[in-house]
């Protein structure tokens, strides 16, 4: 008998800013954790929960994921991260002109995005983020190395597909 164990480069990620669906990468890692929203109720003088109460506390989704880019996606395309819409300087570069307020007009706010994490191979749903956004990203590059992105989320709810 044949195993099939899910592994992580077999996922590719989709990012659905509510107008269209981009395809983002593929993933090399991910790793979340959910937090339920559950907390423990304490009686006087007991070391032991009477209770543990659900929608008590904080329930979301945390977590990283790693992406091989491809060429010509960008993490500003995708609507993942803000980025400059005006202050090209005179020559093209990003230094602003002086005493213009234009020239630090920025895309400060981020939107919530739907993260779909899907199988290569069987085009079948593994995972959705929903109303996720990215509190942090870094990007690495290595000569004639693949571009990755990581990428430190949050969203409000997951939905599992296959898994």
């Amino acid at each position: 008998m044949q195993s099939f164990i899910r592994t992580g480069a077999k996922l590719k990620v989709f990012i659905d800013n509510g107008t269209t669906e981009y395809p983002l990468g593929i993933v090399q890692a991910v790793s979340f954790t959910v937090t339920q929203g559950q907390k423990a109720i304490f009686t006087v003088d007991s070391p032991f929960p009477a209770e543990i109460a659900q929608a008590a506390a904080p329930s979301m989704v945390r977590g990283t994921m790693t992406v091989l880019m491809p060429e010509g996606v960008t993490l500003e395309g995708a609507g993942l991260v803000p980025f400059r819409t005006s202050g090209l300087g005179s020559g093209g570069d990003l230094s602003p002109n002086p005493g213009s307020v234009e020239n630090f007009v920025h895309s400060a706010h981020s939107k919530y995005i739907h993260v779909r994490l899907v199988d290569r191979k069987t085009n079948e749903k593994w995972v959705s983020l929903d109303y996720l956004k990215v509190s942090s990203y870094s990007i690495s590059v290595q000569a004639k190395g693949i571009v990755r992105a990581e990428l430190q989320f949050e969203a409000k709810f997951l939905s599992p597909g296959l898994a």
